[in-house]
């Protein structure tokens, strides 16, 4: 029988948030707080954030670098171009967030979620991925280069044009999803399941030519 992915949610209960009203995050913790539609213009050094919700709020000028969040709501935010390297997240979810261009070199996701996002350019280098998934995402020129998996979901995402170096594809199932133009290496892409179009279009990664 196969075995089924469970991703954990977030631990959030709405009736328990502290709303939150300024646009300067200037403490290092916030736990159990809820951050509606704010401009976010500064943020603390190494933040970290438990049990927290954003909702509409737009992230810019800051550098969170070495963040550190577990059981966060990033809902319709805007995290564009951010500094988000060296991070942790651990039961989080993304729902129609921007992403482009953001930066998570380096980061540490656990159970975490990206559904309905726009990630092009998504910089996911160095990375580890356990229990995560991206769902009907717009991940279109990112990078997965050099990562470390374990139950990677990719459900109906764009992924055309994104690299996939040097990170071991077994069991992710790319077969729902775009991929034109993905490179990945050879000597990783062992198990990685695809459907009977897209395996036609990856033979040319094996130097085979079709006549």
């Amino acid at each position: 029988m196969k075995k089924t992915t469970v991703i954990e949610m977030p631990k959030l209960s709405n009736d328990q948030l502290i709303p939150y009203q300024k646009n300067r995050l200037t403490d290092s913790y916030y736990e159990q707080t809820c951050f509606d539609h704010l401009h976010i213009e500064q943020c603390g050094e190494r933040l970290h954030l438990s049990s927290c919700k954003f909702d509409h709020c737009i992230f810019s000028k800051c550098n969170l670098e070495r963040f550190d969040g577990m059981d966060l709501l990033f809902d319709h935010c805007d995290l564009s171009n951010l500094d988000l390297s060296h991070a942790v997240f651990h039961r989080c979810i993304f729902i129609d967030c921007r992403l482009t261009g953001a930066d998570f070199t380096n980061t540490t996701f656990r159970n975490t979620t990206f559904q309905n996002c726009s990630a092009a350019y998504f910089n996911g280098a160095c990375s580890s991925f356990k229990q995560c998934a991206f769902i009907q995402c717009d991940l279109s020129n990112s990078s997965f280069n050099d990562c470390e998996q374990q139950h990677l979901i990719f459900q109906e995402c764009n992924l055309n044009q994104c690299e996939f170096h040097h990170t071991k594809m077994n069991c992710v199932d790319l077969s729902t999803s775009t991929i034109e133009g993905i490179l990945l290496s050879l000597d990783t892409i062992k198990g990685m399941k695809v459907n009977q179009e897209q395996a036609i279009s990856l033979v040319a990664l094996l130097g085979i030519e079709i006549v």
